[in-house]
């Protein structure tokens, strides 16, 4: 489904039940702004606190029940062209052959509060797609890792005395902590097994999914901090859409604070469908 902005907006700060209607659970008010006397001129660590003390309000069911929404608005927009892939890889002759001509979504795996997103990983493996997680390794370095089935999934972990420094995106209350052989599964997203492919993996995606805390008009997007995926994107292929992915309260209309290395999105995707900020017609 191709939705309107402004269709979005009228449904900003709406809770959504197990069947995406209603309060939440938790009695928080429907129509309750998490970002109320926000500006630009907000640091955007008050965003995050904002977006994410919402998010807390969320139940597994409600994720799980938003993530299948999503899937299959993702789905109906690929199947309508709605999502005008771009061609991957260019100016790196092979790559698509080595991708064995199959369409390469590069995606993420979700954790906490977030919109799950194993039912949109599902649905592209089911396609036929070739899909790209992030690898995060110790968390400074952009790596990808080829998610061939679900059940490569598992949790990840960390070596004695690591820890995850800022820049993996990590919020910094996750209290990971520094023990040998310590699973950091809920502090971190599952990684598959095998390789860790280099940062210009991704060149060869047509398609970048990436998660966001809020989107404004412009497609400006509010991460978690460290500019992962800033620094990701630069080896997208410029012709190559990129999604972000957020509760539908969470499209803000006015702007966010951003700075000079920020990535726009092209879109955002929510359970209601896709909301474009510009088109690649």
């Amino acid at each position: 489904m191709d939705v309107d902005w402004d269709d979005g907006l009228a449904g900003r700060g709406a809770a959504m039940t197990a069947d995406g209607t209603g309060a939440m659970a938790d009695g928080t008010d429907a129509m309750t702004d998490p970002f109320a006397g926000l500006s630009a001129a907000s640091p955007k660590e008050t965003w995050r606190h904002a977006a994410l003390a919402r998010r807390r309000g969320t139940s597994a069911d409600q994720r799980r029940a938003a993530g299948e929404a999503m899937a299959r608005a993702l789905a109906e927009a690929l199947d309508s062209g709605t999502i005008a892939l771009g061609s991957g890889a260019a100016g790196l002759p092979g790559a698509r052959a080595l991708a064995g001509g199959r369409p390469t979504a590069a995606a993420y795996v979700s954790m906490g509060t977030e919109v799950e997103t194993r039912p949109m990983l599902r649905m592209l493996l089911s396609r036929g797609w070739r899909v790209l997680v992030p690898a995060l390794g110790r968390g400074r370095d952009v790596g990808w890792a080829e998610l061939t089935r679900m059940a490569a999934l598992a949790d990840v972990t960390m070596p004695a005395g690591a820890g995850v420094p800022a820049s993996a995106g990590i919020p910094a209350d996750a209290g990971i902590p520094a023990g040998a052989g310590t699973p950091v599964s809920r502090r971190r997203p599952q990684e598959p097994d095998g390789p860790t492919l280099p940062a210009e993996a991704l060149a060869a995606a047509g398609l970048a999914v990436v998660p966001a805390l809020a989107v404004d008009r412009e497609g400006n997007r509010l991460g978690r901090g460290g500019g992962w995926y800033d620094r990701a994107l630069t080896h997208l292929d410029a012709a190559a859409p990129t999604v972000a992915v957020c509760w539908p309260w969470e499209l803000v209309p006015g702007p966010l604070p951003r700075e000079p290395h920020d990535r726009p999105a092209d879109a955002a995707l929510t359970m209601a469908g896709v909301r474009w900020f510009r088109r690649r017609d």
